[in-house]
């Protein structure tokens, strides 16, 4: 089956360049490509490469197109099962293919920034705790270095510089 090699989709391939791609995309090989396009696997492969460079490979915006792409096609053939048999499993697999396109393009970045700020608070408040800890104990060990008001004070001081060192840590 050649197909002709002049004809442009909308994307700007040709429809062999087209097709190609598609092949690639699913993983194919440069002789299962030459043997779909009926041209040398050769030829197959020069376009595999040629393609790769120009369209994919060389721009990490254009791989997340090309993840996009893929998922967007699984999407479409999950969509047409769930709407013709709503098995559970295709349910479950259009969801999960769903949720890697949201994460692929960033969707719930929002989600994800509470989630960092919430944990880097826990993060926060568990290493005030085990500092205050240490110097509790060192403190006990050497309850004669200072008077209790000195304690107090380096202790504030010290629980104080480090709070604000994990803060402007957390905000870079």
């Amino acid at each position: 089956m050649a197909l002709p090699k002049t004809s442009k989709s909308d994307k700007g391939l040709s429809l062999l360049e087209t097709v190609a791609l598609d092949m690639l995309a699913e993983g194919k090989t440069a002789r299962q490509i030459a043997d779909h396009l009926g041209i040398s696997p050769g030829e197959a492969a020069q376009l595999a490469y040629n393609l790769l460079d120009r369209e994919i490979i060389t721009n990490v915006e254009q791989r997340r197109k090309l993840q996009v792409y893929r998922l967007e096609k699984i999407i479409e053939v999950l969509w047409q099962r769930v709407q013709r048999n709503a098995d559970k499993d295709d349910v479950k697999n259009l969801i999960d293919v769903l949720d890697k396109l949201n994460v692929l393009l960033a969707l719930n970045k929002e989600n994800d920034a509470a989630l960092e700020a919430k944990m880097h608070s826990y993060q926060l408040e568990t290493y005030l705790q085990v500092l205050m800890s240490i110097m509790q104990k060192f403190m006990e060990l050497a309850p004669t270095l200072m008077t209790a008001e000195q304690w107090q004070s380096f202790m504030a001081e010290n629980l104080e510089s480090a709070r604000t060192l994990m803060i402007t840590e957390g905000e870079e």
